[in-house]
């Protein structure tokens, strides 16, 4: 039993470690090829750090599982448990700075609408400034808006108003229903609404 079990433990880290291993040399890859997207180049370091932890925890699992290495094992145990407990505590931190940008339920929507305004500061702050531009360049890469204009739905306002879209599309795909746009299709919105229903832009007193 105890043998089968060390088997399982090496062969599960052996899996890890080559995934590491990929993630590592891919993320090399992006280093030196400088024709990689913004997305890519965003990813990159990030990818390369967690390859590298992947590879050296995977690495003294299979040491001590294999080799019978009491201090490997007892490492990496320690190691597996504190990394548990650090995906516990960033899942937590997660839900507190996201609690608040929920989304807010429209009359006659089928999708929540989000802004950044009901963000936690610290989500705010991330997601504005410069990183936004990084962000948005990664939504376009990713086609994420494309999926509004899908065929006959795109073009009739009331079918697309209970479309059930994804936070991101509704946040970032198309403006809020107060701005009060014409509908004319999935990508297009007239500003002329705003005159229909009374918005008008005041002038400054000079």
């Amino acid at each position: 039993m105890f043998r089968v079990s060390n088997f399982v433990v090496g062969l599960a880290n052996t899996l890890v470690m080559l995934v590491g291993v990929s993630a590592i040399g891919y993320s090399i890859y992006m280093f030196v090829h400088q024709d990689v997207t913004d997305c890519e180049s965003a990813i990159r370091a990030p990818l390369l750090t967690t390859g590298i932890v992947l590879f050296l925890v995977s690495l003294i699992g299979v040491i001590g599982s294999c080799f019978k290495e009491n201090l490997a094992m007892v490492s990496y145990l320690i190691i597996l448990f504190a990394g548990i407990a650090a995906l516990m505590v960033f899942s937590v931190f997660l839900f507190f700075v996201t609690n608040k940008g929920a989304g807010h339920v429209v009359s006659g929507r089928g999708y929540r609408e989000y802004r950044t305004v009901d963000f936690s500061t610290w989500l705010n702050s991330f997601v504005g400034g410069k990183r936004w531009v990084g962000i948005r360049s990664c939504l376009a890469e990713a086609s994420v808006c494309d999926d509004l204009s899908d065929g006959r739905v795109s073009q009739i306002a009331d079918a697309f108003y209970h479309k059930n879209l994804s936070p991101i599309q509704s946040g970032c795909c198309k403006p809020p229903s107060d701005c009060n746009f014409t509908f004319k299709n999935a990508t297009f919105l007239d500003t002329a609404g705003q005159k229909q229903n009374g918005v008008k832009k005041k002038k400054k007193n000079q």
